[in-house]
């Protein structure tokens, strides 16, 4: 498997990721790589990739730069925008917890929460009313039919399962717990989950509604090292885009973060740049002002 994907690496980097040193800000970044997180980053409020947007990442793509998402999604909701950015380079997935070979779809990294764990966090959200859904696999499981699933099934596409008590449905180890609820009472019960389970599981707020919860130390911005094993890249290499506290580590990681201007203040404060919002084609408009004219540049005066 490791020789297949490094194979497939290797064709990708050879005809089209040279090293573009670059000026921004009076910073050299020799930027290679850009890694973008999906929902009200990348995607708009409908969640359908724009023609500007696809445009734009597919010029960068001929330009020499390698294309990347990172989310808290799960692999298959992924899949369609990976296909549709028309990247072949390995995605993280379910918040860091996954990377993933899109063409064969072999998992190149886990980093799974243990059994007792998953149980004890389970156990916690169950004892605190919130509903709380499960991953393992590819797919997701909640105790019983509720609106939020049903929601969550239409955004994302995946159809989950009714499994009824998840505290004894989980036998196994699983990739991680997502709370879901009103915001306030997300800010409510955040401290109270932080306070429990410090030390022994990553937790932190994807949107206003989510929380998730991780094995230690799975984030994107800790994840980032093994794809860059994988890619073999440095950090610095790197353009991340991101919006949630979620995305904080990975804009901390990188050459260069940025954060949308819709992002919240701790995204904003891990990045060195702030771009235009969601809304606007933000981190589109950014590659194109910033990253692609300066490359274009770069080439006329060699």
């Amino acid at each position: 498997m490791a020789g297949q994907f490094g194979n497939v690496v290797y064709r990708q980097v050879t005809h089209i990721c040279g090293i573009i040193i670059q000026e921004i800000g009076g910073i050299p970044l020799p930027i290679r790589w850009i890694i973008s997180d999906l929902d009200d980053t990348l995607l708009p409020p409908d969640i359908r990739l724009t023609d500007y947007t696809l445009s734009v990442l597919s010029r960068a793509q001929q330009a020499g730069f390698g294309v990347m998402l990172a989310s808290g999604r799960m692999p298959s909701s992924m899949m369609p925008y990976v296909r549709q950015v028309g990247t072949t380079l390995p995605f993280i997935a379910c918040n860091g917890a996954r990377i993933i070979d899109p063409v064969t779809g072999d998992v190149l990294y886990a980093n799974d929460l243990a059994l007792e764990l998953a149980r004890e966090a389970t156990r916690a959200l169950e004892e605190l009313g919130i509903y709380c859904q499960i991953y393992h696999d590819d797919t997701y499981s909640f105790a019983e039919v509720h609106p939020y699933s049903e929601t969550y099934r239409i955004t994302t596409g995946v159809e989950g399962n009714a499994v009824g008590r998840l505290s004894d449905y989980i036998t196994t180890p699983i990739i991680k717990v997502l709370a879901i609820a009103e915001p306030d009472i997300c800010r409510a019960i955040l401290p109270t989950l932080r306070a429990r389970f410090d030390g022994v599981l990553h937790i932190t707020q994807s949107k206003p509604r989510f929380i998730e919860l991780t094995a230690l130390n799975v984030t994107k911005g800790d994840t980032l090292m093994p794809l860059c094993k994988i890619l073999g890249a440095q950090p610095a290499d790197f353009a991340a885009f991101g919006d949630g506290e979620n995305d904080a580590e990975m804009l901390a990681a990188v050459g260069l973060g940025v954060a949308m201007e819709n992002a919240v203040p701790e995204a904003k404060a891990a990045a060195k740049r702030i771009c235009a919002p969601n809304t606007q084609d933000g981190v589109a408009r950014f590659i194109e002002e910033h990253l692609l004219n300066e490359h274009l540049l770069k080439e006329r005066l060699t």
